[in-house]
């Protein structure tokens, strides 16, 4: 006995043999992700908690699925759009690039976020280590 169903625009087939059943599908579709871009990031620099700005390509539209890296630190999102994320500057960002990863595919950013102190002041490539 052969029966048709109807699936996300696939037809399933189920196959019934002597009380036996197998089920023959195809996938109707096959969730795949474009890899992200970054294009751009502004403010280039700025304090813990500066709302950051990146714009690019291929970003979850669920601000949760973008995940967004400044060097070591994950940072929250607060905002995404497929082109475009507001994400805030963690405690913890050092100068690295910026990264996004969307379902398992990751971009980094042409330059590193610079950050800056209240008092004045930048952490980049030049500053020294301070002994303890």
């Amino acid at each position: 006995m052969k029966m048709r169903t109807p699936v996300a625009g696939r037809i399933c087939r189920l196959l019934i043999f002597s009380g036996v059943l197998s089920l023959c599908f195809q996938l109707a579709a096959i969730y795949s992700f474009a890899q992200p871009t970054i294009t751009n990031f502004s403010p280039v620099s700025g304090l813990i908690g500066t709302t950051v700005i990146i714009t690019g390509t291929n970003f979850s539209t669920t601000p949760a699925n973008n995940i967004v890296f400044f060097g070591a630190t994950q940072a929250t999102v607060t905002n995404a759009s497929s082109t475009s994320l507001d994400v805030i500057v963690p405690t913890g960002a050092t100068y690295q690039p910026i990264s996004v990863t969307v379902g398992g595919l990751t971009s980094f950013s042409n330059s590193p976020f610079v950050v800056t102190f209240p008092g004045g002041g930048i952490i980049n490539a030049c500053s020294e280590k301070i002994p303890t």
